[in-house]
């Protein structure tokens, strides 16, 4: 059983930053409407933050189209066993 936070980001029109960022607000917004403390709300906003504030975005822009927003997709973050952050595409989006 893997028991690893993980925050889904959608790259839909949008590159994997703006995602981030967009995830970012979504999730203080929910923390700030709830009247308790929300463990896993805080531990994704932590690592959220991280994200943020440590990633090369222009690399993985550069690195892949989907993160680029170019082509949609759904990207995983979360850290690993030695506790750094990863990314991980997990879904592409082939609408037709």
């Amino acid at each position: 059983m893997n028991n690893t936070l993980k925050i889904t980001l959608k790259t839909e029109g949008h590159c994997i930053e703006n995602a981030a960022k967009e995830k970012l607000q979504e999730l203080i917004n929910t923390i700030i409407i709830r009247d308790e403390e929300d463990f896993i709300l805080q531990s994704q906003y932590e690592l959220l933050y991280e994200f943020i504030h440590t990633a090369d975005f222009k690399t993985l822009r550069a690195s892949d189209e989907r993160l680029a927003g170019i082509l949609p997709c759904e990207c995983e973050i979360f850290k690993n066993v030695e506790g750094n952050i990863v990314v991980r595409i997990v879904e592409e989006h082939n609408r037709q």
